[in-house]
């Protein structure tokens, strides 16, 4: 549990200041607007329905680190396809892959904790999670992405968040990749 949660803060962080600064980010883009900014925000909602449809299914198949690398991969390409171009169709795009992002960390890790932490700590375990991927590195996120986007611009940081999703990748693939799957089903030996 400890090290999913390890595997969610870096990713989270990089989605603390998605969520901070996209707004601003992308209606600064040249033809962005807020009619279109409403859009992203549609496709991005809408791409976690596929996720949400088939979510025991992957779960049970590569276990709540798996899904997280994937996470990790799909967040890293999504970060650069927001660094790397102005093209507001670009961006737009790129908000399909919000439905890797957001969602699967959550159901991945709330499951996780749902099959493995004894009853009488679920909840615990659940507000552990919730105070340090959701609060902790949202908040770290929004506030030193701020920071950062005073200094090298909005859209720069985004190289940031890709690096940082592309190394929680690199760091944690090693150990994910060869356990079986973290889905509940091998508790004792996870």
């Amino acid at each position: 549990l400890m090290l999913l949660i390890a595997l969610t803060m870096p990713l989270q962080l990089t989605m603390g200041y998605f969520y901070g600064f996209f707004s601003t980010h992308f209606t600064s883009l040249p033809g962005g607007s807020e009619s279109l900014l409403g859009w992203c925000y549609l496709i991005s909602a809408l791409s976690e329905t596929p996720f949400l449809l088939f979510s025991d299914k992957l779960f049970r198949k590569f276990g709540a680190g798996r899904l997280m690398l994937a996470s990790a991969a799909l967040l890293t390409l999504r970060w650069v396809l927001l660094a790397a171009t102005q093209s507001v169709p670009i961006n737009m795009i790129s908000q399909v892959l919000h439905g890797g992002g957001f969602i699967v960390i959550t159901v991945s890790t709330a499951k996780y904790i749902s099959l493995t932490v004894p009853a009488g700590l679920r909840s615990s375990g659940q507000m552990l999670l919730a105070v340090t991927g959701f609060g902790i590195a949202r908040v770290a996120g929004n506030f030193l992405g701020g920071l950062a986007a005073m200094r090298v611009g909005e859209g720069a940081v985004f190289w940031f968040c890709a690096a940082l999703t592309l190394l929680a990748l690199i760091g944690f693939a090693p150990y994910y990749l060869k356990k079986p799957p973290l889905n509940g089903e091998n508790a004792a030996e996870q």
